[in-house]
């Protein structure tokens, strides 16, 4: 009953990503800071009070910590050879700490996947030759490129109410 709290909590953070990333391009430092934030009270709380039980049983300290870890370690190096975006990895090692890493590795999966078709949708739509011009001749501040941040979101909202109502998972 009590993990309807978190699980609100959670759809609204993912909302919000995925509108900043769609309409902006950027993923904001204060949300993910507010989602780490709580996620550390609710875990602090249902370690003081377990008969309390406001997140989902598959979360804890240690599933929370090893998801973190992982998605800095993986994903930072990606980011160093400009790969990816630094508020990818910033959110991709949040999603670690919210879902720990059995749900980590699940929502990067399909949400890279998601995120190459939508790229080759993008592709060819526009066809080949022009969104590679259209891609070098823009200047960096005006690029627009793929919003994995946007598919992270939505992977991971859409993962969390498939364990929510079905117990578990894809994989």
């Amino acid at each position: 009953m009590f993990t309807s709290i978190w699980l609100a909590l959670f759809g609204i953070f993912t909302l919000l990503v995925i509108a900043g990333d769609v309409k902006k391009r950027r993923i904001s430092n204060q949300l993910l800071l507010v989602a780490f934030a709580v996620q550390v009270g609710f875990l602090l709380v249902s370690g003081f009070m377990p008969d309390f039980p406001i997140l989902p049983a598959y979360i804890n300290w240690r599933q929370c910590v090893t998801g973190f870890l992982m998605g800095l370690l993986v994903f930072f190096p990606l980011w160093s050879l400009k790969l990816l975006g630094a508020g990818d990895v910033k959110l991709i090692a949040t999603l670690g700490f919210l879902l720990g890493f059995a749900g980590l590795w699940q929502v990067v999966l399909v949400a890279t996947v998601l995120t190459g078709l939508h790229a080759v949708v993008t592709v060819l739509l526009q066809g080949w030759l022009p969104a590679r011009a259209s891609w070098w001749q823009e200047s960096k501040e005006k690029r627009r490129g793929v919003p994995y941040g946007a598919w992270l979101g939505i992977t991971a909202l859409a993962w969390v109410l498939m364990v929510h109502w079905r117990g578990h998972a894809w994989f």
